[in-house]
């Protein structure tokens, strides 16, 4: 072997050598990194998990019975395209749109979950709303770490926000979910973002407006975002203001998508309700608004579903509804500013706290006992943190501010640990809601029908009394015609329903125009008057067409009641196209109903063909009353089956 080709292989052996060293330190080196960052990241996961586990056999409350339990549209897999290209609360049936809320991603998200856990047990959809929270402290944290915080700075921010009671309804309550939805894919979005600003991979900017989709179709508010990546890039080391702009402009292009699309879907840029307070109340509040929701991120002590705070006008302008908060929304303002504006990190923090509250503060479109909830400051929270914890960390010291951290943690663990049984049932929620807010006509009307259905109808009446007292509404005179008539107090009972009747259109919802015909006709059913209830009924039918299935159905029951069964199944036969479109659990009834007439007509066939149909149009429907219905159509149609098996025997 020559000299020279002896010291190549000795200098490749060198090299494997060191390539191999390398290697291993690279791989030590990565280790290290996970050990260090996880030290400070699994705390906050593991919290975010913990507080939460009491809320995991809690069922269905408030909106989930109509987006999940009785939703037609997230049930049915023929109605898949339907699902995506209607409102959110296109489900209560109808032509006319319901709500200002288009959340394709959300809906989709339902459809999953109704896929995996049906409605039988709420563990399921529970523990996939922890584990969206959870996914988004992991991405919260790692966000500030790529804006050059502390692992120690970045650790205390991701465990106040796992332990902070006002998340408690987006993720107690399982429809709270489109804001941990939009959570996770605007932090992975914005995440992906910086990345490509980092190592300008095209891949990681398409996977970041795929994701930014994602977070449209989860919330409006998501509109935003642009701004906020527009921040992320802004006053960055070889970046101009053009180059700012070129990376926004995607993500605007994006969100102008998203609104001409929702435009379609909605009909109108905005649904305001008739008694909303009007622009100039809701600027003469804005200094309260703010000031509350200062108020809950810093002591968040009172808490629940809603809150008594009100709307200002110019003859209740006072100094504790209007000075004293103009103050502190001023005082907070400034100090937020300025803080913010001395680090990448709080300029970020300033965009994310005030561009998602933002829609937030615009109280002119929201009910006047509405217009404030724990929910809106999921996301703003994070930004909120991101400004005020590291001048504090740098301040007064890191390590102090940590365990300072860890120390007001447990008092606000256990605060969520505690808020979390509001949300287990209807009941506990607007027991709760009555005695944060009880002031409120909504809540003593929620409190109401919760109770009439657990057949308490003295305390029902008692609730919607109150309710009323505070002020008339068609839902509590509605509800409370229904007690009264399980209460065989008819006369009483007649004059809430036609006081509903006579409500103006405008500020009547179709559905509770529907429930208080239906539940009128059953109060005068009860009391023998079939005439009047089959004239009320095709009343009802004529002024809300979109629900003619549905009434028909109840019209064919007071007419078999009245001995009219051939002009009952006249009635179901004339109705049967139409229920198969509509989109209330009970329309399908129709159908189910008309298999119980042509069975005791003697019509075999034909009631074999309609139990069919039934059964087919509600394989996964899963309210009671449908469940029940299959039940008793199976039942007939399998003695129909062996009728005719004894028949073709002989």
């Amino acid at each position: 072997m020559s000299k020279k080709t002896k010291n190549k292989k000795t200098s490749s052996v060198k090299e494997a050598v060191t390539t191999s060293q390398l290697t291993q330190q690279a791989e030590n080196s990565l280790q290290s990194f996970w050990k260090r960052e996880f030290v400070f990241l699994i705390p906050a996961l593991l919290l975010s998990i913990i507080v939460y586990l009491n809320v995991l056999n809690g069922a269905f409350v408030y909106d989930d019975l109509r987006q999940i339990v009785r939703n037609t549209l997230i049930q049915d897999s023929s109605l898949f395209w339907q699902a995506l290209t209607s409102d959110v609360w296109a489900a209560k049936g109808g032509t006319a749109v319901s709500s200002n809320y288009w959340r394709p991603t959300f809906v989709v998200w339902l459809i999953f979950n109704f896929k995996l856990f049906g409605t039988d047990s709420t563990v399921g959809w529970h523990i996939t709303n922890i584990l969206l929270n959870s996914s988004v402290v992991t991405l919260a944290y790692f966000l500030l770490r790529r804006l050059k915080l502390s692992q120690m700075a970045a650790g205390a921010i991701v465990l106040i926000f796992a332990a902070h009671p006002v998340h408690v309804e987006s993720v107690a309550w399982i429809s709270g979910s489109p804001d941990l939805l939009m959570g996770v894919f605007l932090l992975a979005s914005l995440l992906l973002v910086d990345f490509y600003l980092e190592k300008k991979k095209l891949l990681f900017f398409i996977l970041s407006l795929i994701f930014y989709a994602l977070a449209l179709g989860a919330k409006e508010v998501a509109i935003l975002f642009p701004l906020i990546v527009f921040v992320l890039t802004w006053k960055e080391e070889n970046f101009s203001l053009k180059d700012s702009i070129k990376i926004s402009a995607p993500f605007v292009i994006l969100a102008l998508i998203y609104f001409f699309l929702r435009l379609a879907v909605i009909g109108q840029f905005s649904q305001t309700p008739v008694e909303a307070i009007g622009i100039s109340g809701a600027i003469l509040s804005l200094p309260s608004v703010f000031a509350f929701y200062i108020r809950q991120i810093v002591f968040p002590y009172w808490i629940g579903p809603s809150y008594s705070l009100r709307h200002v006008t110019l003859q209740n302008l006072g100094v504790v509804n209007f000075l004293l908060p103009l103050i502190i929304s001023v005082f907070a303002l400034f100090a937020l500013v300025k803080i913010g504006l001395r680090s990448r990190a709080g300029r970020m923090g300033l965009a994310v706290f005030f561009l998602l509250l933002l829609p937030a503060m615009n109280i002119s479109v929201f009910l006047p006992e509405q217009f404030a909830h724990d929910r809106y400051l999921y996301l703003p929270l994070l930004g909120f943190l991101m400004i005020a914890l590291p001048i504090l960390a740098e301040k007064i010291n890191e390590k102090k501010i940590f365990v300072a951290i860890c120390l007001l943690c447990l008092p606000f663990a256990l605060q969520t640990y505690f808020y979390n049984q509001a949300w287990l049932s209807n009941l506990s929620l607007w027991e709760w809601g009555t005695k944060t807010d009880p002031n409120s006509s909504s809540n003593f009307m929620q409190l109401g029908a919760v109770l009439f259905d657990l057949k308490r109808y003295t305390e029902a009446k008692q609730a919607y009394d109150k309710s009323i007292e505070i002020k008339a509404n068609a839902d509590a005179l509605m509800g409370r015609g229904r007690v009264l008539t399980e209460q065989r107090r008819y006369a009483e009972a007649e004059k809430d329903f036609q006081s509903v009747l006579l409500f103006p259109v405008e500020i009547l919802p179709t559905y509770t125009l529907y429930q208080t015909y239906e539940s009128f006709a059953v109060c005068y059913e009860r009391q023998g008057k079939l005439n009047e209830a089959a004239n009320l009924l095709a009343q009802a039918r004529n002024r809300l067409p979109q629900y003619s299935a549905a009434l028909t159905e109840k019209l064919a029951i007071v007419l078999y009641i009245g001995g009219q069964k051939e002009e009952a199944l006249k009635q179901l036969e004339k109705y049967r196209q139409q229920a198969r479109v509509e989109l209330l659990p009970e329309s399908r009834f129709v159908i189910y109903r008309l298999g119980l007439l042509y069975a005791e007509s003697g019509r075999k066939a034909e009631a074999r063909e309609a139990f069919q149909e039934f059964l087919t149009l509600t394989k996964n429907v899963q309210d009671e009353e449908t469940k029940k219905a299959r039940t008793e159509a199976e039942t007939v149609l399998k003695k129909l089956d062996l009728a005719q098996k004894s028949a073709n025997k002989n």
